[in-house]
């Protein structure tokens, strides 16, 4: 080939440098580049320094650097289970054809493969107790494969591909078949477990720890079937503490047995059993209760029983009905007491209190009937007496003609209800008392001096007068004197039915002085 020769010494192809001719333009260039020629020579010799020195570190120094090839020897097929290696027959590597070498190379690659293969396989099943649950399977396995090992060595490396291929087989199952075992072992420990089957359930879940140690159902598992006679036992005196009626102790012996294995699914059950009948007959005995609280008259003691069974058992139709009947029970009592009340206040004119018992019955029923109308005549009632009450303490009110003939209509009207009362009649007598002193004329003495003029308000003028008599209601009256030259005089006097008449002077006496106001 132009450019190379081959070195049998090295066994590397020696390149030979081409000559380049890098100088060698066209004339357009060199009229175009004449100005830049000497730094394009400059950089053209530089380039081939480069390629030069390149050249001659591949032919001269890397042959050195490499170094002859070296052989490598084909790793031995080690078989699982067996301490040594197998040893390789010596071979006479002349007397195959290249041929022949390069297939056997390409079998024993590929039987390394599986020999790999095998070896994590059987690592992994060791690690997974195959010999607790599949020994003779597993044992078959390995001796296909030590069968294998005797026609490596003999140089049958189809034969020992075949056997350890079927080894490689067989421990691939065996590896399919870990989980469900180990799943299988955990049904096994459940079911035993529920059957109280102790040494069925250990011996599964000893299996279970076996395949995969750190399993936590699997050591629970272990766990209980430990504790499942202890737990059988209890479980059997509580049933016979239930069976006997003694709820409260069973409850606890269930309890311990929730304290030696808290996943026990029949004492979770009869813990439940037992809650509930001790629910019941708490309910029973409050029902029972209540009944004979409400039959003797005890109302709110039955109405508390009946609370506290309601509250056992909130959805009880008959604990609320028993308990509706108790309080309508109390609120009928209740209403009758009020209502005696109010009467009995009627009965003594306390109008005011019987009033206040009727709004109170009203406030338990207010559709009451008795109540209503009782109260609408408690309140007439309170409001004549009260307004009585006012008259009477304030008699002086009487003085005013308008509000005297005010009382007056007030008082017939009052005088005709029926049945007034005790209390009422000594109220109507005593205004009529009053009427009749506040409309009674008295006789009043008034004085004068025959020179002023006198009139008296409310009467009229009365003149010139020295002495006069005159009869007038009770009441407050004014008297004015005029008399001319002198100050006019003014003169207020009451005239009460309870004190002696007054006599009254009226003279204009204060002769007003020059100078003085008028």
């Amino acid at each position: 080939m132009d450019g190379k020769e081959n070195n049998p010494e090295t066994g590397f192809t020696r390149i030979k440098p081409v000559a380049i001719d890098l100088t060698v333009n066209s004339a357009a260039d060199h009229a175009v580049t004449s100005r830049k020629a000497p730094i394009r020579q400059i950089l053209i010799w530089l380039s081939l320094g480069a390629l030069l020195a390149a050249a001659a570190l591949v032919i001269f120094l890397l042959p050195a650097w490499i170094g002859p090839p070296v052989s490598v020897p084909d790793p031995s097929p080690v078989v699982a289970g067996n301490s040594q290696p197998v040893a390789a027959t010596a071979t006479d590597s002349s007397a195959d054809s290249p041929w022949e070498q390069a297939q056997e190379s390409t079998l024993r690659r590929e039987t390394q493969g599986i020999l790999e293969q095998i070896l994590d396989a059987k690592k992994d099943l060791d690690e997974h107790a195959v010999t607790i649950w599949a020994g003779a399977e597993y044992e078959q396995a390995l001796q296909s494969a030590r069968s294998g090992d005797d026609l490596y060595n003999q140089r049958d490396f189809n034969g020992a591909r075949t056997h350890y291929d079927q080894a490689l087989a067989k421990f691939k199952e065996l590896q399919q078949r870990v989980d469900i075992v180990f799943n299988d072992a955990i049904s096994r420990g459940k079911k035993a477990l529920a059957d109280g089957d102790s040494d069925a359930a250990l011996k599964a879940f000893d299996l279970a720890l076996a395949i995969d140690s750190q399993d936590r159902s699997a050591g629970q598992g272990r766990e209980r079937a430990e504790k499942l006679d202890e737990v059988l036992a209890l479980l059997k005196q509580g049933d016979n503490l239930l069976e006997n009626g003694q709820l409260e102790e069973a409850q606890q012996v269930y309890r311990r047995v929730l304290d030696l294995d808290d996943q026990s699914d029949r004492a979770k059950q009869q813990i439940a059993v037992v809650g509930q009948r001790i629910l019941d007959r708490q309910f029973n005995r409050q029902m029972s209760a209540g009944f004979t609280a409400l039959y003797n008259g005890q109302l709110e003691k039955a109405q508390q029983a009946f609370t506290d069974a309601v509250k056992s058992k909130p959805s009880s139709a008959e604990a609320r009905s028993a308990l509706n009947q108790s309080q309508q029970q109390i609120t009928a009592r209740n209403i009758g007491s009020l209502i005696a009340q109010a009467q009995t206040f009627e009965n003594s004119e306390r109008w005011q209190d019987a009033l206040a018992k009727y709004a109170a019955a009203l406030e338990l029923d207010p559709a009451l009937a008795a109540a209503q109308t009782g109260k609408e005549r408690a309140s007439l009632r309170a409001q004549i007496h009260e307004r009585l009450e006012h008259i009477l303490a304030q008699p002086k009110r009487l003085y005013d003609a308008g509000v005297l003939d005010e009382t007056g209509v007030f008082y017939r009207k009052i005088r005709a209800l029926a049945d007034p009362g005790p209390v009422l009649s000594v109220q109507l007598d005593r205004l009529e008392q009053l009427l009749s002193r506040m409309s009674a004329p008295v006789s009043v003495q008034l004085l004068s001096d025959n020179l002023t003029t006198v009139t008296l308000y409310k009467v009229g003028e009365l003149g010139y007068f020295a002495s006069r008599e005159i009869s007038l209601r009770p009441g407050r009256y004014v008297a004015v004197g005029i008399r001319e030259g002198y100050r006019d005089v003014r003169v207020e006097f009451t005239v009460d039915p309870d004190t002696p008449a007054p006599v009254v002077e009226i003279r204009a006496d204060d002769k007003i002085s020059f100078g003085d106001e008028a």
